[in-house]
């Protein structure tokens, strides 16, 4: 099989171990174009042993038995501060990535700017799986598989016309207790993101400029509402006057606390 059948045999998303095994030592790859970039030069191979390390049955066992709730939204709803609200009342929170997973933000943008969704999948998949086996007893993650397969069945969408409308399900991902997604008009989003003192990511970048790419990602986190086996929960934020700590008792009776 040659490199370029290989390439388009490649799943976006990994469902199964293997899967997720093949595409690692696919990018691994030293004939692969992609394997001369930055990015791959001095990152991937870090994280193809973070991922591999956490795909052995012990680390499965151990990764399969966490139990948790997962916060999604797209950028600008307010979703860090929730999460801000969570550790500062002492829940045991992570993130996807989790910390530590890219040294810098620099490494995850070098990653974001590679335009390889099969690439950026394949690491966040990665990123969910090492949270679960390193990080004990998690009460919340801030964003899991879930926005992986919304924003990158999206950027995948804006690039080939192909809408990715099956939401994929992975064997080696612990099932979250649920799922909270919040949301808010999209007005009152784009006002909330002009009044931020920090930098655009990229993400937000591309929701900026292209409001067909904010839309494929809102409908995919429908298709997960309507295709998940598991609790989910939309929580909707239509008043500017809502202050944080009103939506966080809303948010705090759906999670469990060890």
């Amino acid at each position: 099989m040659n490199q370029q059948k290989e390439k388009k045999e490649l799943p976006l998303f990994p469902k199964t171990r293997d899967e997720l095994y093949a595409s690692l030592n696919y990018f691994c790859s030293p004939e692969l174009p992609e394997a001369k970039t930055e990015y791959i030069q001095k990152y991937f191979k870090r994280h193809y042993d973070l991922i591999t390390e956490c795909l052995t049955d012990e680390n499965l066992k151990t990764s399969l038995a966490q139990k948790f709730t997962v916060l999604e939204s797209i950028d600008g709803v307010g979703k860090s501060t929730q999460i801000n609200l969570f550790k500062n009342q002492g829940f045991n929170v992570t993130s996807t990535p989790p910390p530590n997973f890219f040294e810098t933000e620099k490494q995850r943008e070098a990653m974001l700017m590679t335009k390889n969704y099969h690439l950026i999948s394949t690491i966040y998949l990665g990123a969910c799986l090492y949270a679960c086996v390193h990080i004990p007893k998690i009460n919340i993650i801030d964003r899991f598989w879930p926005s992986t397969y919304a924003y990158q069945a999206a950027q995948y969408k804006q690039q080939t016309n192909i809408d990715i409308t099956i939401v994929p399900k992975f064997e080696y991902l612990p099932n979250p207790i649920n799922i909270i997604y919040l949301q808010m008009p999209e007005k009152l989003r784009l006002k909330r993101l002009s009044g931020r003192n920090k930098n655009e990511t990229i993400e937000e970048q591309l929701m900026r400029k292209d409001i067909f790419f904010t839309e494929n990602i809102k409908n995919n986190y429908k298709r997960i509402k309507q295709q998940t086996e598991f609790p989910y929960i939309e929580i909707s934020i239509d008043d500017a006057k809502t202050t944080p700590q009103t939506i966080f008792e809303t948010l705090k009776q759906y999670v469990v606390k060890y």
